[in-house]
């Protein structure tokens, strides 16, 4: 992943039910370049769903990702993984790094500065930044967050918690290299299409603040 001119769609998908019919309309409604695959709440991965969810992404030049499972994304030869934040990120980091190598994708979601730093000069491809809380202030600290990181580093930064358009337009405002659009699980794949042709037209307009 590298810094972009114009914000890009980070795609999350659940690794549900007809995942795979909502991952291919929304492949071939428009370029997505990253797609973060997740489990199910209170599952783990499937393997050969998984399976068939990475090779659909690789097929239509999207890297897949797993959302924290170096082994499985190992396994199953996916582009990486995304670590969420938490207790030892940097170790959790470390021990990723060893079991996928330089060649693969560890991305970070970090929640302050001391983190971001830390694990950008420890060789994360991209540095995520989620929002802490449903609270306003959350809110405007992410965006802070996300502009201090924009204007001084040249790692990627990922923007995390969208799941409408608008929502995702805000945060690329902010000067994020790739905005998370979260595909929520009831949504059918035509929705999907237009959902994602909408988001990325209005990307492709959306100025950094």
């Amino acid at each position: 992943m590298a810094r972009e001119d114009k914000p890009q769609i980070f795609l999350t998908l659940e690794t549900g039910e007809s995942a795979f019919d909502r991952l291919a309309a929304a492949l071939a409604a428009v370029f997505i370049p990253s797609v973060l695959l997740v489990p199910p709440a209170g599952q783990s991965f499937d393997q050969a769903t998984t399976r068939q969810l990475v090779e659909l992404a690789q097929s239509k030049g999207a890297a897949a990702l797993l959302l924290d499972e170096p082994d499985l994304a190992r396994q199953l030869k996916a582009d990486g993984i995304h670590l969420p934040d938490g207790k030892d990120l940097n170790d959790r980091y470390q021990a990723a790094r060893k079991t996928l190598g330089g060649g693969r994708i560890v991305g970070v979601q970090v929640s302050s500065r001391h983190d971001a730093m830390v694990l950008g000069e420890a060789g994360a491809d991209y540095i995520a930044f989620g929002r802490l809380s449903s609270a306003e202030e959350a809110r405007e600290k992410q965006l802070e967050l996300i502009a201090w990181w924009a204007e001084l580093f040249e790692v990627p930064c990922v923007a995390l918690g969208s799941s409408t358009v608008d929502e995702a337009v805000t945060l690329a405002r902010s000067g994020a290299d790739f905005v998370e659009f979260r595909i929520a699980s009831g949504i059918s794949p035509a929705n999907i299409a237009d959902e994602v042709k909408s988001l990325s037209e209005r990307l492709t307009k959306t100025p950094a603040e």
